[in-house]
């Protein structure tokens, strides 16, 4: 069981608005069904628990792990109550941090947006290295020197960001292996007996 914020007393619309952006650009890249304003306080059954305790990675994003067993979930709305003390430790740069954390814990798609990007800037690198070859042969005023320095620096640095961004999908290959997250989840077994 999930408890869903409906509304929180005292949140200021600057974070409304990236909660809620959060939520969408998560379900999207993980493909995990999390449903906005979900909060962490839940009740979990003993399979779900005996699940989780399988999953050995440290860095858990729990309000992620409980959906993505596959469990049945229902859910509890709530209105929350302003704060009766004290402020909120999670400031704008610590809440980037953990939604930060939460997208790299369930995507590799930003691996794949280091790609493109790196691919963009590689053509854009030869654009320009085209363009400063055609400087050096057609117009001839340039300085000695720039044509080749532009060639090299234009084409190797677009290389580079492409080989980096595949570099980045085979670490994030080795990260889904190191967390040991299990292939599957039986929910129910039916004439087995049951399994500590």
């Amino acid at each position: 069981m999930c408890t869903l914020r409906r509304s929180s007393a005292g949140a200021s619309t600057f974070k409304n608005a990236t909660s809620g952006a959060f939520y969408r650009v998560f379900r999207a890249l993980s493909g995990v069904d999390l449903r906005a304003n979900s909060a962490d306080f839940r009740l979990l059954s003993a399979p779900v628990v005996r699940t989780l305790r399988t999953m050995r990675e440290r860095h858990r994003f729990l309000r992620g792990l409980v959906p993505w067993t596959g469990f049945r979930t229902a859910y509890v709305e709530y209105d929350a109550a302003p704060r009766a003390a004290g402020a909120s430790k999670y400031g704008p740069v610590r809440m980037a941090a953990f939604a930060l954390d939460a997208l790299v814990s369930f995507s590799t798609a930003p691996l794949y947006a280091a790609i493109a990007f790196g691919a963009v800037i590689g053509l854009f690198g030869f654009a320009y290295a085209a363009f400063a070859l055609y400087a050096r042969l057609v117009t001839g005023q340039v300085l000695p020197g720039w044509t080749s320095l532009m060639i090299v620096v234009s084409i190797v640095g677009g290389f580079q960001l492409l080989l980096i961004g595949i570099l980045g999908l085979y670490l994030g290959k080795v990260y889904d292996e190191v967390k040991e997250r299990p292939l599957y989840v039986v929910r129910e077994a039916a004439g087995l007996p049951d399994v500590p």
